[in-house]
């Protein structure tokens, strides 16, 4: 593991606020069992075409992409010897600090504009897994996400602290552009779907997007 993990604040969650917020991985226990089952499909996937960033996104809004993203990497921080980065970057409507608990000391966007260094902006959880989240709404999101900056700060922080896994909570894919800003910049994507809710010709959409 590089040094520079060893510079992230660590953050310790509230367990109690983690199963209020449906993020059931932090111990392994039959609640966390579907959670773990898809991190390792997609961890497998992803070594098995040499991939290392995943998206995860939606057709619409109040699909649970948070509630995905943070458990997939909250379980990942039960694979000791793998190192995962979780990106915010649904930046209209975020939600990875309220599901964790977190209270961040700069936002992402902040990150991403180059105001704060890695170091300064991302917390550590457990020893191998670190977050970065937003504090609050962003009104033009895609003109952060579409910038040349973004893109090469993503190659940074994939050189320096050299993750096997990246996880990005993106935006619905059907309701703005900021999820195609960001698309291009990672390996494969995961779509999440309301039961009962998302249609299947929302689905099929996106998926198309996507593709």
């Amino acid at each position: 593991m590089t040094p520079l993990w060893d510079t992230l604040d660590p953050f310790e969650p509230n367990t109690k606020a983690l199963m209020e917020n449906h993020v059931l991985t932090w111990t392994a226990h039959p609640d966390a069992n579907p959670f773990d089952i898809l991190r390792t499909k997609i961890y497998l996937l992803m070594r098995e075409h040499n991939w290392t960033r995943l998206a995860i996104t939606s057709p619409d809004k109040s699909c649970g992409k948070p509630t995905m993203a943070c458990n997939l990497a909250v379980g990942f921080t039960r694979q000791h010897e793998l190192k995962s980065i979780l990106l915010e970057f649904d930046l209209r409507r975020p939600g990875v600090a309220r599901c964790l608990g977190m209270e961040p000391k700069h936002d992402i966007a902040a990150l991403v504009q180059g105001e704060v260094s890695a170091e300064a902006q991302m917390q550590r959880l457990r020893d191998n897994v670190a977050l970065s989240a937003a504090l609050s709404s962003v009104p033009d999101p895609t003109r952060l996400l579409l910038a040349d900056k973004t893109a090469k700060l993503l190659d940074t922080l994939q050189s320096d602290f050299q993750p096997d896994v990246m996880i990005f909570d993106l935006p619905p894919m059907l309701c703005t552009d900021d999820a195609r800003a960001t698309l291009r910049n990672v390996d494969c994507a995961l779509i999440i779907a309301a039961a009962e809710q998302t249609r299947m010709g929302q689905l099929d959409l996106c998926e198309r997007e996507v593709a």
